[in-house]
């Protein structure tokens, strides 16, 4: 038994690394995109409504934030009005 797992390890080795060097190339890659297309046409519309749904999400947090933004800068600028307003009326302006 050991004598024949030998030879058969020793040529699954070259075969799996020259399998392995196809599927991580572009050309596997896309022919393991084409079988999954395949096979799953679904899942592809999922993972473009999940990816749309994330782009949402982070657009909406984005917008958030501009919002805190501009919501500080318009109470900076209250503040400095309100502090001008009081300088004028001390000298009388």
């Amino acid at each position: 038994m050991g004598a024949t797992t030998g030879p058969l390890a020793a040529a699954a080795v070259p075969i799996g690394a020259i399998l392995g060097a196809i599927l991580m190339s572009d050309t596997g890659k896309q022919l393991a995109g084409g079988a999954y297309k395949t096979i799953n046409p679904e899942g592809v519309m999922d993972h473009r409504k999940k990816m749309l749904r994330r782009n949402a999400e982070l657009q909406m947090e984005a917008d958030a934030i501009r919002r805190e933004i501009a919501m500080a800068r318009a109470k900076d600028q209250q503040k400095i009005n309100l502090e001008n307003a009081m300088i004028n009326t001390i000298l009388g302006q």
